[in-house]
């Protein structure tokens, strides 16, 4: 855990703003083909795609 907050905090990427977190929470309200998982923030969109390449 702690090795994973390091990691977040010395991050010089882009973060997760509170309006992602709430287009994310929105999107999987009332989409219907919404997917089981949605990214919010460029940081989790980037990891997201690298977890889905790797």
């Amino acid at each position: 855990m702690q090795a994973t907050i390091a990691r977040m905090t010395e991050s010089v990427g882009p973060g997760t703003r509170a309006e992602d977190v709430a287009e994310a929470v929105w999107s999987a309200a009332t989409r219907p083909d919404a997917p089981f998982r949605i990214p919010a923030g460029a940081d989790a969109v980037q990891w997201a795609q690298e977890f889905q390449a790797g």
